[in-house]
C-alpha cells in the first residue's frame, strides 16, 4: 500500500513510472524514502510545467508573473536541447554514498550533462533550422540558456528532496493508520461472560485487487487522517476463569476514524461469537446427556 501511494504521488507530480522506490519507516535514524531512475525529455517537460506553474499555492503576484515568463523560456530551452539532439537532454536521479545504508531525502543526487558552451556549429544549425533562433546564436543566447537550465536544475534538486520529505511524512501517516499493538477497544460483562472487542494491527493490508480509483482514494483518506485500517476481533471469555470460549474476527477493515461501531461490524462479530458460545454449550450439553444415558445403561445392565 505504501509503495502504491508513493508511485501514484510521484506520477501526479510529473515523475515517470517505474522509478526504483526505497523506504524505511521504523522511526530510526536514516529512515525515510528515496527514489531513483532516469528522466527523459517528456518527463522534464512535465516537471517544468509544474515547477514553473504560475498558479502554485502560496506564491505572491511577483513570483507568479516571474514563473510564467521563466516557464515559457524554459520550455523553449528544452525544445532547443531536443533539436540539438546531442543526447544530453536527459537527467537521472542517482544513489549517492548515503543511499547504500539509508533511504531518505539526502540519498539522491541529480545527474545531468547539459553544457550549452560545448555546442558546436552543427547543433546551432539544427536549432536555426527548427526556427527556434533567428540569425546567429550569440554568446548572449548561450548564457541565457545555461542560466535557465541551471535554475531548473536547482529547482528540481529542491523538488526531489522536498518530495521525498513529503512522501516520508505521508508514509508514516499510512503506518500510523493501523493500531500499533493489540488493544481492547470495548468491553462489557454479563453474569457469566466477559465480551471484548479488540483492535489488531493489520500489517499485511493488501488492496491490490481493489478497484484502482477506490484504492487510491482510500489510501489518501488514511493519509489525511480520515480513515484507518485494522483487524477487528470479538472475544467471549469465561468471567470467572478468563478462559477464551469463542472468538470471531475480520481483517482488512477500513473505517472512519470516529466510527466506534466499526461500520456495524461490532454487532455482527459479537453476535457471531455469542452464537458460537451457545453452540458450544449446546454441544456440551448434548454430549453430557449422552454420557449420562450411557452410564445409566451400563448400571442397568
Amino acid at each position: 500500500m505504501i509503495k502504491t501511494h508513493f508511485n501514484n504521488q510521484l506520477k501526479k507530480l510529473g515523475y515517470p513510472e517505474g522509478l526504483t522506490i526505497e523506504y524505511s519507516l521504523s522511526y530510526c535514524q536514516g529512515d525515510g524514502m528515496s527514489f531513483y531512475g532516469n528522466l527523459d525529455e517528456d518527463d522534464l517537460e512535465k516537471l517544468m510545467l509544474r515547477i514553473y506553474d504560475p498558479n502554485t499555492a502560496g506564491e505572491n503576484a511577483v513570483l507568479r508573473v516571474k514563473n510564467l515568463l521563466v516557464r515559457k523560456e524554459a520550455l523553449s530551452m528544452l525544445e532547443i536541447l531536443r533539436e540539438a539532439d546531442i543526447g544530453c537532454c536527459r537527467m537521472s536521479i542517482e544513489r549517492n554514498s548515503h543511499g547504500h545504508r539509508y533511504s531518505h531525502y539526502n540519498c539522491m543526487d541529480l545527474c545531468h550533462e547539459v553544457d550549452f558552451e560545448s555546442f558546436s556549429e552543427e547543433h546551432f544549425e539544427a536549432i536555426r533550422a527548427a526556427g527556434l533562433v533567428t540569425g546567429e546564436v550569440t554568446d548572449e543566447h548561450i548564457t541565457r540558456w545555461q542560466s535557465i537550465w541551471n535554475d531548473f536544475v536547482s529547482r528540481l534538486e529542491h523538488d526531489i528532496k522536498s518530495t521525498s520529505q513529503q512522501l516520508e511524512a505521508e508514509g508514516y501517516a499510512l503506518v500510523e493508520g493501523t493500531p500499533y499493538e493489540e488493544v481492547v477497544s470495548w468491553e462489557f460483562n454479563t453474569a457469566d461472560y466477559t465480551v471484548q472487542l479488540k483492535e489488531h494491527p493489520e500489517h499485511d493490508f493488501d488492496i491490490g485487487c481493489w478497484d484502482e480509483e477506490l484504492a487510491l482514494q482510500t489510501i489518501q483518506d488514511i493519509v489525511d487522517g480520515k480513515q484507518r485500517y485494522l483487524r477487528l476481533e470479538a472475544k467471549i471469555l469465561d468471567r470467572e476463569t478468563e478462559e477464551e470460549l469463542a472468538s470471531e474476527s475480520i481483517g482488512g477493515l477500513v473505517i472512519d476514524v470516529n466510527d466506534r461501531s466499526y461500520g456495524s461490524y461490532r454487532r455482527e462479530l459479537v453476535s457471531n461469537a455469542i452464537a458460537e458460545v451457545r453452540k458450544i454449550q449446546l454441544n456440551n450439553a448434548i454430549s453430557e446427556h449422552h454420557q449420562m444415558q450411557e452410564s445409566l445403561v451400563r448400571k442397568a445392565a
